[in-house]
């Protein structure tokens, strides 16, 4: 208990080391709301628009990753008879369809798309145009 009551004794003859600064319950006030006003100067449009940033992206990663698993998911087969169904009034080809048609088979399905009627015009209305616009017979033969 000596060395307790000497320590004491010190602590009590060289005062308290511990001591506010002047004026600070004065000030106080004043301090926190220049520091307040600090910190709201510092929040800005994109400190408020990051959370919802935030949950915007995490839908578009979730939709992302959704829409790449569907798609590694789904066979060719139904690839195809979906796009069939999506198409059932139009003629379009996929990949798919096209790599299993031969050349003449791929020529043959587009020359139905893009079939012209010939015009029915007879050779005589051909020659009565061509003299009445004063064609020459050179110019027929250059072209």
């Amino acid at each position: 208990m000596n060395i307790d009551e000497n320590i004491l004794e010190k602590l009590k003859n060289e005062g308290n080391p511990f001591e506010v600064p002047k004026n600070y319950f004065e000030d106080f006030d004043a301090m926190v709301n220049f520091k307040m006003q600090a910190v709201e100067k510092k929040s800005s449009g994109y400190q408020m628009l990051k959370p919802y940033l935030a949950i915007a992206a995490s839908f578009a990663l979730i939709f992302t990753i959704w829409k790449v698993i569907t798609f590694y998911s789904v066979s060719p087969e139904e690839k195809m008879v979906s796009a069939q169904e999506q198409t059932s009034d139009s003629t379009n080809y996929s990949d798919y369809e096209l790599s299993s048609l031969s050349e003449t088979e791929i020529i043959e399905v587009l020359a139905e798309d893009y079939k012209v009627e010939e015009p029915n015009v007879e050779t005589t209305a051909i020659i009565d145009y061509l003299i009445e616009e004063d064609i020459s017979l050179s110019e027929i033969i250059e072209y």
